[in-house]
């Protein structure tokens, strides 16, 4: 899978009927957590504060972001200019803001009501069944 900027992959992930992931139950924050540091790679997620500085919404819903997990000491908009963020798999998947530009693996969502399926955005792509659990999402990368 070829890394992508931000906004190029939220536009990917429309085009294929969803959006760049929202973590919205600590469930699918430690999923997106494991599915990162498992892989060792960085993923891009929803979360940015590209309309208001240090105030992070989802780019789908346009949700503020309410579920976080960060690394120790982010975000911090080094030099201004990280407003996207992202998994970071070379440490433990917790989240970092990066600058929009950067190109970066990702994460897609369409929310389900039956199940979840996720294909790891890596050159060879599987995909991964858990049992429903009310609401879910199909995450594609």
């Amino acid at each position: 899978m070829v890394k992508k900027h931000f906004g190029t992959a939220q536009l990917i992930c429309r085009l294929l009927g969803g959006n760049l992931a929202e973590v919205r139950t600590q469930s699918e924050k430690l999923f997106i957590r494991q599915t990162a540091s498992t892989r060792r790679v960085k993923f891009w997620i929803g979360a940015n504060d590209l309309s208001t500085e240090g105030e992070f919404r989802w780019a789908g819903s346009d949700r503020r972001v309410t579920i976080t997990d960060w690394h120790s000491g982010q975000p911090d908009n080094y030099e201004g200019a990280e407003d996207c963020v992202h998994t970071d798999g070379e440490r433990t998947g917790t989240w970092n803001d990066e600058d929009c530009d950067e190109r970066m693996h990702y994460i897609c969502e369409e929310r389900w009501i039956s199940q979840r399926v996720l294909i790891q955005p890596l050159s060879i792509c599987t995909i991964l069944l858990e049992p429903p659990h009310g609401p879910s999402s199909s995450l594609i990368g």
